[in-house]
């Protein structure tokens, strides 16, 4: 259990990155995410903590069903940043809940 609380913490203060969608100068991190390359019991635990994938949904825009569905039932903080490929389309509403209904 306190493992988490210290993954938690990691995902709040090293967030996952992709600069301008506009310029031609792009840098990206996965963030939080490097901590579950540690060794197998780190990324179970990551693999394993919905809290975690749920904290950052849309800031990697090629990754958001990915952590759609590790998040599972937990409400989602969804960050669009401006010039996102997610913020221009046009059935984002139905990318986001269309793997949650009946």
């Amino acid at each position: 259990a306190a493992y988490i609380f210290i993954f938690k913490l990691v995902a709040e203060m090293d967030v996952p990155y992709y600069s301008s969608f506009t310029d031609d100068y792009v840098e990206s991190t996965l963030g939080w995410i490097r901590v579950g390359h540690v060794n197998r019991r780190w990324r179970n635990i990551c693999l394993n903590t919905p809290d975690l994938w749920a904290l950052h949904v849309g800031l990697l825009p090629d990754g958001v069903m990915e952590f759609i569905e590790r998040a599972r039932d937990v409400p989602l903080n969804m960050t669009i940043l401006p010039g996102s490929p997610l913020g221009m389309t046009t059935n984002f509403g139905t990318l986001v809940i269309r793997d949650m209904l009946p």
